[in-house]
């Protein structure tokens, strides 16, 4: 198929001020993939494509033009080319809807845009698969959507600023013939041997302090040229360069160039033995003055380490004595809290032969107690003994009440636990327990209820647990308690719990907590031989 001239310009990558779009005049047909075909009835007899701005023809073949292809038929022949009747048409807008309400792909490549033909021309001025002409100049065609990406990553005429002295100028400039003049840029030194890279304007300076550089020797007579590293080994040998007589370090003065220094020790050998002999006499006495001090203080020293031995024997003695003697002490601590623990267990035997009834009590605290009642859930108290080496308890409560006491009452009971003195304590529990709610505001007014455990029955209540609990859903065993507790289920009416004619006197539940005190009246243990003494 041919290419209509907005197609073309958005196939080849034109900028979108030369894109005409679809709309263009004087275009010919639509040249673009449509995704629906266009009826048959809407192709141009001309061009043979989907007509723009269609014109209807009046004579016999009733056929159909593009507006373009009409004008240029009208103005060369003025017959239709079909009938070759004289040309006359009016403009049909119904076919114009049809077509341009047709689905049609991007004429771009690659672009991913399909739409109707009417919204073609004004995607293409913002379809990012269109070439465009890169900003800077440099000739260069990029899509849109990686044009801002040519620009400033990837054109060589892109600003940019030397990264050695920061002047500003385009890419290729500036990363070209630039830095052979750039003075802050980074250069080798000219100097044979030198790797030091050092500024281009550092050059001269540098030169002036190159270990590589050439210079003369500092003995014009010599007239040799050597690197400045070399400079202090040349001195060494030049025979142009002022020395000091060897004899110099015993009183000898005279100087003069290398090559006359020979001539020199030849003359004057009688004058170097007197001083020779002078300097020795010198180093005998200065030698004498030092013998005789380094003898002091080889004395002293002696004298010093013999004090300090003295003071360390002295010292080693006190501290054998202080470490005995701690370790009596500790010793003598250890002995006294073995006696201490005899005597405490001699005592509490004492006690327990003499034991009387005991009446020590428990009080226990239940928090959260509207969200037991909301959740119709139990609480169990923690575990705790009636008294000494006695029974091992726990007070459970249900706050939103149990059996005949469901729904309208506080119930409470007692179960009886597996505990360390159950060897040594009587079965069946055969003594009263007495359960009080405890008034929070004042010590009165209180809440008590008495249970009696029957020596006479032997239940699941009053009996020695001896069984294990039941593992939790983590794997732990849980306590062993009885099978089924003792109490109280009307302990007491939800609506009593404040009560009105004790107002500002009397509440039970305050901060959504109440308490409780559990009372049991036993007997000494009737083994207390057996009972285990606690470490």
């Amino acid at each position: 198929r041919g290419n209509s001239p907005d197609i073309c310009m958005a196939s080849h990558g034109t900028t979108p001020l030369a894109l005409s779009g679809t709309e263009e005049k004087g275009a010919g047909g639509y040249d673009c993939e449509f995704v629906e075909s266009p009826h048959q009835d809407d192709y141009c007899a001309i061009c043979l494509l989907p007509a723009r701005d269609p014109q209807q023809t009046r004579c016999e073949c009733a056929k159909l033009y593009c507006k373009s292809c009409y004008d240029k038929q009208k103005s060369v022949a003025g017959t239709c080319p079909t009938c070759r009747q004289r040309l006359d048409a009016f403009p049909d807008q119904n076919i114009s809807r049809r077509v341009r309400s047709l689905k049609v792909k991007c004429t771009t490549v690659d672009c991913p845009w399909v739409n109707e033909l009417r919204l073609l021309g004004a995607h293409l001025k913002i379809c990012g698969y269109v070439l465009m002409p890169c900003a800077n100049g440099c000739g260069d065609l990029s899509i849109r959507c990686k044009l801002q990406y040519h620009c400033n990553e990837v054109c060589p005429h892109r600003q940019y600023a030397c990264v050695h002295c920061k002047k500003g100028g385009t890419y290729k400039e500036m990363t070209g013939s630039h830095l052979d003049v750039c003075p802050d840029a980074i250069v080798p030194c000219p100097n044979s041997g030198c790797e030091s890279n050092i500024r281009r304007q550092d050059i001269t300076s540098h030169h002036a302090v190159c270990p590589n550089v050439v210079v003369p020797c500092s003995n014009s007579e010599c007239g040799a040229s050597i690197k400045r590293k070399d400079t202090s080994s040349h001195r060494s040998e030049c025979q142009y360069e002022t020395i000091g007589c060897v004899y110099m370090n015993i009183g000898c003065t005279f100087t003069s160039p290398r090559h006359e220094m020979a001539g020199h020790r030849a003359s004057s050998s009688g004058y170097h033995l007197d001083l020779a002999m002078v300097q020795l006499k010198k180093q005998g006495e200065e030698m004498i003055v030092q013998l005789k001090e380094q003898h002091q203080k080889h004395v002293e020293e002696i004298m010093t380490l013999q004090k300090e031995q003295h003071q360390k024997h002295i010292e080693e003695m006190i501290a054998q004595l202080k470490e005995q003697h701690e370790k009596h002490v500790e010793e003598m601590m250890q002995l006294k809290g073995q006696y201490q623990k005899h005597v405490a267990y001699s005592e509490k035997i004492t006690d327990l032969l003499n034991l009387k009834p005991s009446e020590e009590h428990v009080t226990l605290k239940m928090a959260s107690y509207g969200w037991h009642v909301r959740h119709n859930r139990s609480w169990y108290s923690n575990r705790f003994y009636t008294h000494h080496h006695g029974y091992k308890m726990c007070l459970n409560v249900d706050a939103s009440g149990s059996a005949e006491g469901e729904g309208t009452h506080v119930s409470v009971y007692l179960y009886l636990m597996k505990g360390e003195n159950d060897d040594n304590l009587i079965w069946p529990l055969r003594y009263k327990c007495t359960i009080t709610l405890l008034n929070q505001l004042v010590d009165g007014f209180h809440l008590a209820r008495t249970l009696t455990y029957s020596k006479d029955e032997m239940d699941m209540c009053n009996s020695r647990v001896v069984g294990t609990g039941k593992k939790g859903s983590a794997g732990e065993s849980a306590p062993a308690r009885s099978l089924a507790g003792k109490g109280f289920p009307l302990f007491i009416e939800h609506d009593q719990l404040d009560l009105p004619e004790q107002v500002g006197q009397c509440t039970y539940l305050m901060d959504d907590c109440l308490y409780f005190r559990v009372h049991m009246k036993v007997l000494p243990p009737p083994k207390p031989w057996l009972v285990l003494t606690d470490f």
